[in-house]
């Protein structure tokens, strides 16, 4: 998980960026929006996919703070 807010990927998305850029920048991302009926839990606007085998990628928030790496799908 990243928060830097200097970091960015490779194409240049990064902390503080609109979560448009990161679907722009990576089109086979899904984008979901935040919604949630839980105010203790809320589900955030995310993109979320896979870059590779094994290399999948998360941005979270709208604007972007958190960009999260894992081998595995993320919700």
């Amino acid at each position: 998980m990243i928060a830097d807010p200097t970091a960015a990927t490779q194409k240049g998305v990064g902390i503080g960026d609109p979560l448009a850029d990161a679907k722009a920048a990576y089109p086979g991302l899904e984008r979901r929006p935040g919604q949630s009926n839980d105010e203790h839990a809320p589900d955030t606007p995310h993109c979320t996919g896979k870059l590779a085998d094994h290399r999948y990628i998360w941005f979270g928030n709208d604007p972007i703070r958190i960009i999260a790496l894992s081998p595995t799908p993320m919700g």
